[in-house]
């Protein structure tokens, strides 16, 4: 395609009537030659819609206003994503999205936050080089003021844009220049339930309630603050503390609490982490090495700590890192990126609350769950892991085989300093040991591999090394950027129980003992973008009856969720959730042998969400979820002594940041 050189411009530039680009040598040391010849390099300055000006084409005053109009707004473009590129790393989290939404996959190796944080190498560069464009477009506006009037462009305004947007650079390049920085964020939430037809319902993190909504309002607040410093220009700090009463209503940032509801208690608050980090060199490439209290999490089937909340999004309980006392050390090649930790738990307590990222692993029969049994309770939030781990220590480590390939491997040690009794022997440590294949075999197709197993071990004996694994296999489809299918493959026996987290089906969380196919569909149709999967599996019979389900027990998982972007601030979503039980394992449901009797239990959850954005920096969501459910005669799955139980959630939050 012939492309456009610059004497055309510039002979524009200087008022010469053009009548080919050719007919006007302008000598190359006048200002405006190398400047626009950069700004068309660098894809600022373009001319018809296909990308060139045309090449011998000769190119009118008015054409060359219309490209210069939309240089503007694509250096305005650039700058608008630099800035906002700035604030999700270094000042701002990403908002969230609005509604509780389905499990998704998550990235799986600490390295890729951390680089998240980090700053851009060439951050001081774009801004460099941005700061250079708008000097050349200014200058270039100005001499084509007329031709933009002429075109109906409001020269006052978008005069006004271009000071806005030097002073967006300007303070930009302040906020690189700065060694330490405050930043932080307030959260403000009410929530209340209800029950519906006078009975009482129990929500998605497990907890029960009735009666009307103003008997169960709960006003809940907590101020985040974070500070980073460069020490040095190689020693860095970060720190972060955080103060309120959702400390004491949550109880615990890892485990659901005991109770059956929960109640804000008085304002308390926690160091969450505080630490050095300091260039480390090894094999000829730079590492880093943090000191101090560390947020550190490994992959969902090894080390995750679990969303103890589903109704609120908080960026700090929902990533997944657990705050621990300890070391940190990382380093990221082009081959092989590698994590070796070691740290202490039991000391990160807030004022009033001991304990409060415990980490807990390992199960046996007598902790499992036996739905078919009526004076058990069905499975519901998070089993307590039986060994609570003082120290653990950890190593993962990532080969990557060219672009299409990699591999990964976990091994960690969680250990109790304390003999704790099961049914399997005295234990008094769980190593957690996995592994991952990814391969991609084009653009298209990701095909992907996870073995994850926790072993129970008293002073390096093994006490437990049979089903307690769990596998994942997914072969996903992307069929452009506005749609991707999948399907999979999940085995997770009854004793695997490492302090990780794979999601829920309703109100239980970390479900195991089941085994079956995932299907899932993600798409966007203009605004409107939907994300649909659906779990279909049974029981693994593999725990000793009446615990866990047996082959015949099946469960039917599905949900449903929509996101409509309606106008800039404005944002909806409605979300549907079903599980859709089939209990009939002669073992384990059989009244006859004073178990409950076979029944179809289900679970429905309708939430509809919203998000407004009431400036760059605060914004406001709320939802409301209604739910049934059924126990159909299944005394284990009826918590409230009715088979069906309905009820609502309600929940607005006021996120601003600072």
């Amino acid at each position: 395609m012939p492309r456009f050189t610059p004497f055309a411009v510039l002979s524009i530039a200087l008022g010469v009537c053009v009548i080919a680009p050719a007919q006007q040598d302008v000598p190359p040391g006048h200002w405006a030659y190398e400047a626009v010849q950069t700004l068309v390099q660098q894809g600022v300055l373009k001319g018809y819609p296909d990308g060139s000006f045309g090449g011998a084409k000769p190119l009118t005053r008015s054409e060359f206003a219309v490209a210069l109009r939309n240089a503007l707004q694509e250096v305005r473009s650039r700058v608008n994503d630099l800035r906002d590129e700035l604030r999700e790393r270094i000042l701002l989290p990403p908002p969230p999205t609005i509604t509780p939404p389905p499990v998704i996959d998550h990235d799986t190796f600490d390295y890729e936050r951390e680089k998240l944080r980090a700053l851009p190498d060439n951050a001081g560069e774009q801004l460099q080089r941005l700061e250079e464009q708008m000097r050349v477009l200014n200058r270039l506006f100005e001499e084509f003021v007329r031709d933009l009037q002429t075109l109906g462009e409001d020269v006052r305004r978008l005069r006004s844009e271009i000071s806005g947007m030097e002073s967006q650079v300007r303070s930009l390049e302040q906020r690189l220049r700065q060694r330490t920085l405050f930043s932080g964020t307030v959260d403000l939430i009410g929530r209340g339930a209800h029950g519906m037809d006078n009975k009482g319902a129990v929500d998605q993190n497990g907890y029960a309630f009735n009666g009307g909504l103003l008997n169960n309002v709960r006003v809940i607040h907590e101020l985040n603050l974070r500070l980073r410093a460069d020490i040095s220009p190689t020693l860095h700090s970060e720190a972060a503390l955080v103060v309120g009463n959702l400390l004491t209503y949550l109880g615990s940032a890892s485990q659901f609490a005991p109770g059956v509801s929960r109640t804000p208690g008085a304002t308390d608050f926690l160091l969450w982490k505080a630490n050095l980090r300091l260039p480390v060199h090894l094999f000829g490439r730079q590492g880093s090495l943090s000191v101090g209290r560390i947020e550190n999490r490994v992959t969902p089937l090894t080390l995750w700590r679990p969303d103890v909340d589903v109704y609120t999004l908080l960026p700090r309980y929902d990533s997944g890192y657990y705050s621990m006392d300890g070391l940190k050390f990382q380093i990221d090649t082009d081959l092989v990126s590698l994590m070796l930790y070691a740290a202490r738990h039991n000391a990160v307590n807030t004022n009033t609350l001991a304990d409060f990222m415990r980490v807990s692993a390992g199960n046996d029969a007598v902790n499992l769950f036996q739905p078919g049994n009526p004076l058990r309770q069905r499975p519901n939030r998070i089993p307590y892991g039986i060994v609570h781990a003082r120290h653990s220590a950890g190593a993962s480590a990532t080969l990557r085989l060219g672009r299409a390939f990699n591999v990964g491997a976990q091994f960690l040690v969680l250990d109790a300093w304390r003999d704790v009794p099961t049914v399997f022997g005295t234990v008094n440590q769980v190593n957690v040991w996995g592994w991952q294949v990814e391969m991609s075999p084009s653009d298209r197709w990701d095909i992907a591999t996870v073995y994850a197993q926790s072993d129970l071990l008293h002073h390096g004996d093994n006490r437990l090394n049979k089903d307690n694994w769990a596998f994942l296999a997914k072969v996903q489809y992307n069929a452009g950027k506005e749609a991707l299918v999948w399907l999979g493959y999940r085995d997770f026996r009854p004793y695997f129980a490492p302090p990780g987290y794979w999601g829920r089906i309703g109100y239980w969380h970390n479900p195991t003992d089941l085994r079956g196919m995932d299907v899932g569909l993600r798409t966007r149709i203009g605004s409107v973008a939907l994300d649909a999967r659906g779990g279909f599996y049974t029981g693994t019979g593999k725990a000793a009856p009446p615990a866990g389900f047996g082959t015949d027990d099946e469960v039917v998982h599905l949900v449903v969720n929509t996101h409509w972007q309606a106008f800039a601030r404005w944002e909806f979503g409605l979300t549907y959730e079903g599980a859709f039980w089939n209990l009939k394992d002669p073992q384990r449901f059989n009244p006859g042998a004073g178990l409950s009797a076979p029944g179809k239990p289900q679970e429905h959850y309708v939430t509809f969400g919203m998000r407004y954005g009431l400036s760059k920096d605060t914004v406001l969501r709320a939802l409301y979820q209604a739910i049934f459910t059924n126990a159909r005669g299944v005394a284990s799955y009826s918590l409230l002594g009715s088979d069906k139980e309905r009820g609502g959630v309600a929940v607005v939050q006021l996120n601003t940041a600072f």
